[in-house]
């Protein structure tokens, strides 16, 4: 079967650069390519069967987080990329905790591009070095991030995968990828190795 991916950018060379890297990834890629959020979505209606889809959060008829979390509702399933010239890690970590699989800076070279690409492709999560360089720096209180300490609330109260992808509208693959965040920030080996840590950094709240 085919790959089918959409790259939607409102520049022209944006967009073609993305896909000159995505054709890399395999040589009978189809790719679709949208100059708005609504083309895109428009796109997806007639094609269903998409397997990758690559936005910018800034380009027209697209509304940042919201469209984020409107487009993840619809398509749970299909990893979601943020291409974005922004390096602010407000808008890294908002991307990720509204469901994207990754986060790739437009200044990023076609090399790592491709690898971020293939990673997500089979169900990892890419995450750019300003998160890492973010993360060292973080004190105990913000170790984790909203949505992770969300999802270590939902370990401690049992809730398998499923359910927790269910309650934030993501699909498993992504509530994995958290979970592997959360296990290396935790330095833990398991689930319940990471709430025991979690209780003791005061990060979960058992009064729910």
């Amino acid at each position: 079967m085919k790959l089918k991916t959409l790259i939607a950018d409102d520049h022209p060379l944006i967009r073609e650069g993305i896909q000159n890297v995505v054709q890399h990834i395999d040589a009978e890629h189809i790719i679709f390519l949208a100059a708005d959020f609504p083309e895109a979505q428009e796109i997806m209606r007639q094609h269903a069967d998409i397997d990758l889809i690559i936005l910018d959060l800034c380009m027209p008829g697209m509304h940042g987080m919201s469209s984020l979390l409107e487009l993840r509702q619809k398509k749970p399933s299909t990893p979601v990329v943020v291409i974005s010239a922004s390096d602010n890690i407000d808008d890294i970590r908002n991307s990720i905790n509204s469901g994207a699989n990754g986060y790739i800076h437009k200044s990023s070279s076609n090399d790592v591009m491709l690898n971020a690409l293939r990673l997500i492709l089979s169900g990892g999560l890419y995450l750019p070095p300003q998160w890492t360089q973010q993360k060292e720096s973080e004190d105990m209180d913000t170790i984790l991030t909203p949505r992770q300490k969300e999802v270590i609330n939902l370990l401690a109260f049992g809730k398998a995968n499923k359910e927790i992808a269910r309650e934030f509208s993501i699909s498993d693959k992504t509530v994995k990828a958290h979970l592997s965040e959360i296990f290396k920030r935790l330095n833990a080996d398991n689930r319940t190795q990471a709430v025991y840590h979690a209780k003791k950094l005061g990060l979960i709240n058992m009064t729910e």
